[in-house]
């Protein structure tokens, strides 16, 4: 193939072989693209795609060190190699993100930095639509991963995060129906991320909220959070803010259920429709 270490076939075999060659196989190929001695750019655009397909089978695989070396390999692919593979990102990005409930702490953080890596390259509009779904994910690590994984994208100031109204309303909104989720954890993440979006947002992220359906003991929770960040002159009052209901509860807690579900869904065709996300 003209590059030495490197032999495409002898490779392609390894990776379909067993459990134990094929884990040596993407450990190398893994120590390969971390040291530079192997390149992809000897590869012919089937062969990279090749790759890809390969590297997607193995995210699901039971051996988690399996699924946690070809996070790491795709990784690399999606920092150097993001434009060639982006049309194959419906096939994987279901599977990473199903890698964020993991009950393995390094899987779940090297699941994130993928898709940190793939906020950066492919955007944010194309990632938040294909990550629509997970938002209602039933296992609840996966969704407090997806909040993580959002909040730690607008701590890094990723470009297009908080691109527009329309956008930052549909992640405002997911974040808020998972502030009554019945776990405590993403209970408590969905009001760090608030806090990062606040950082950002200011004004906009209050004047949001005010249309928001939140119990008035949350709203509360949520106005002193968010005044750990900066003072937001907000007195709150003893019922819910700005025409809000306290029956949205129920709904709110239900958030894995049909109601949430279904608005979910219409959140991500909305963006979809207003051009927000796009595959292209």
């Amino acid at each position: 193939m003209g590059e030495p270490g490197w032999d495409w076939e002898a490779m392609q075999k390894r990776l379909t072989a067993g459990v134990r060659e094929k884990l040596s196989a993407l450990e190398e190929l893994q120590g390969g693209f971390t040291s530079g001695e192997l390149s992809c750019a000897i590869l012919d655009r089937q062969q990279l795609c090749e790759l890809v397909d390969l590297l997607t089978e193995s995210l699901s695989d039971n051996n988690y060190k399996i699924s946690q070396t070809s996070l790491q390999c795709l990784a690399h692919l999606v920092k150097t190699e993001s434009s060639t593979i982006k049309p194959y990102a419906n096939a994987f990005v279901p599977l990473v993100v199903e890698r964020l409930g993991d009950t393995r702490q390094q899987v779940r953080q090297d699941a994130c930095e993928l898709l940190l890596s793939m906020f950066s390259t492919m955007g944010p509009q194309y990632l938040l639509q294909k990550m629509a779904r997970f938002w209602n994910h039933r296992a609840w690590k996966v969704r407090h991963g997806v909040l993580q994984t959002v909040a730690e994208a607008i701590a890094a100031e990723t470009p297009g995060i908080l691109k527009s109204k329309d956008q930052n309303e549909y992640i405002i909104t997911q974040v808020v129906n998972l502030m009554e989720d019945p776990n405590e954890a993403v209970r408590d993440a969905a009001l760090e991320c608030l806090q990062e979006i606040y950082r950002v947002l200011r004004g906009e992220l209050l004047e949001n909220l005010k249309r928001q359906n939140i119990r008035s003991a949350m709203y509360r929770e949520v106005i002193a959070r968010l005044n750990v960040i900066a003072p937001t002159d907000i007195i709150v009052p003893d019922g819910p803010p700005s025409g809000g209901s306290n029956s949205s509860s129920g709904r709110l807690k239900s958030s894995q259920g049909g109601a949430s579900t279904a608005r979910g869904e219409a959140d991500a065709a909305a963006i979809v429709r207003s051009g927000i996300s796009r595959d292209g």
